[in-house]
């Protein structure tokens, strides 16, 4: 899945071999459930072996999906692999290092359902969403590859927690696709890596590390008026924090 946007997203398949007959319709089937079918919505894109390229059309902003490539004939249809991906927010694109050269500095220029995209490196601050309800995200973001994760890091240089939630963020506010690590906090009331006060933030496909705190080296969680916060972590790994 590629040139994901807050609306659309390309995809495809490629059909080698056929048993049974020609392949008379093949596309991709889209929903927010797993394994769709194509009693959901789809794609057509043509008929007979060989590799496609689909569209994907009509999403929601900020909202999961599943597509799987499928190939029809007379025998019936076969289907891909279910594969995930995430839409983005409906506001601006604010890409990091291109357009600011930190994280920090993208998360200024935002508003409210704006995405700020960190391309892979190595970004040493320490950021603060401002009470911002935008999406701060890696290329997981775009492509669904998680090997971004490790590929985009926020190194907090052991000066501070590396990535703060303290300003009534809602749920659209979004950290995706990171490695975050060396935060630093000696505060009772912080953690090392993340802290969320007072808000509730969406955290997903990160991997929260090496980071030391009083309370919590990783991830620190307090005063949250959302009671079940496994609604808003998702695919977070948290290890080797003190």
């Amino acid at each position: 899945v590629s040139s994901i946007t807050s609306s659309s997203a390309e995809s495809g398949g490629d059909v080698t071999f056929t048993t049974g007959g020609p392949v008379t319709g093949r596309g991709v089937c889209w929903s927010t459930s797993a394994n769709p079918t194509t009693d959901d919505k789809k794609s057509f894109d043509g008929t007979g072996t060989g590799s496609y390229t689909s569209s994907i059309t009509g999403l929601v902003p900020n909202t999961a999906y599943h597509v799987r490539a499928y190939a029809t004939n007379s025998v019936g249809t076969a289907y891909g692999k279910d594969q995930t991906f995430m839409t983005t927010n409906s506001g601006n694109l604010i890409q990091v290092p291109s357009d600011y050269s930190t994280i920090q500095a993208g998360i200024d220029a935002a508003s409210d359902g704006d995405t700020v995209l960190a391309s892979p490196g190595t970004y040493y601050e320490n950021i603060n969403f401002k009470g911002k309800n935008i999406t701060v995200a890696s290329l997981v973001l775009t492509t669904g590859d998680s090997s971004y994760v490790s590929k985009t890091i926020i190194d907090g240089g052991k000066n501070d927690t590396v990535v703060r939630f303290e300003n009534m963020e809602s749920e659209l506010a979004v950290l995706d696709g990171f490695t975050i690590r060396n935060g630093f906090s000696e505060d009772i009331s912080t953690g090392g890596g993340i802290l969320v006060y007072l808000s509730n933030p969406t955290l997903r496909n990160l991997l929260v590390t090496s980071n030391e705190g009083h309370s919590a080296g990783g991830i620190f969680i307090t005063y949250q008026d959302r009671p079940v916060i496994n609604q808003i972590i998702s695919d977070v790994i948290v290890e080797k924090n003190v």
